[in-house]
């Protein structure tokens, strides 16, 4: 009998133990841990999407024929992609879904802009010297290139994500952008075949030179605006 009430005492104890663990934790800490989670889904999404673009091109697929053309976000539709093949988001093109992003990735504060809870696939910008771009490849040409961006995230979100792209910030803070990394029309924002040459994330700053990824603050000079948070992945340099 004392043994029984022994190991009843011990359970009631452990059981506490853990309860408390899972509940404890300051709130930052937990935050943090949440914030590099998401963190890691949007960079799961971003790889996927990245490999099935690499998958179309070796299929013969131009860069000014892929897709992004889905059932979620409109306004993808490439007149030069006439069938599956050249489209991102099918089985028979690269075989991938479209899965929105997380509310808990987002900034609700910005949910009624253009884009917002969406991810935003673009030609409008270069990153330095990636692909054929120099260290200021605004100015270089035609060198902009096959982007997804992530726009509207948590500040904490992107302060993790750059850490995961090994971009050296020693402030903390993410980056500014520079002047646009979209246009601020929607529709000519989105790929639909063609690329624009608007701008340079990162705007000559080495931190971005030579990133393929990484998270960058918005400047209110032109898209997107002062106090945002996005996130790119190069699918294509150009």
């Amino acid at each position: 009998m004392v043994w029984i009430l022994v190991a009843v005492a011990l359970f009631a104890g452990l059981s506490y133990v853990v309860s408390e663990n899972m509940r404890g934790g300051s709130p930052e800490l937990m935050g943090a841990e949440l914030a590099r989670n998401n963190a890691t889904e949007i960079l799961q999404f971003a790889s996927s999407v990245r490999r099935a673009v690499q998958t179309l091109r070796i299929d013969g697929v131009a860069d000014t024929e892929i897709s992004f053309e889905n059932n979620i976000a409109n306004g993808y539709t490439n007149v030069s992609c006439s069938s599956d093949s050249c489209k991102v988001f099918a089985p028979g093109g690269g075989g991938i879904s479209y899965i929105r992003p997380s509310p808990d990735w987002l900034d609700e504060s910005n949910s009624a802009r253009d884009h917002f809870g969406t991810y935003l696939f673009t030609g409008n910008a270069c990153i330095a010297s990636v692909g054929g771009g120099g260290t200021d490849c605004e100015l270089s040409g035609d060198d902009e290139e096959l982007l997804l961006i992530v726009p509207y995230l948590k500040k904490i979100i992107c302060t993790e994500l750059n850490k995961k792209a090994g971009i050296n910030l020693p402030s903390g803070e993410p980056l500014p952008e520079g002047t646009s990394a979209w246009n601020s029309n929607p529709a000519t924002a989105r790929f639909t075949g063609s690329y624009t040459n608007d701008s340079e994330i990162g705007d000559g700053n080495a931190a971005f030179r030579k990133t393929r990824s990484g998270c960058f603050a918005g400047t209110g000079t032109n898209m997107p605006p002062s106090g945002t948070y996005h996130y790119y992945e190069v699918l294509l340099a150009r």
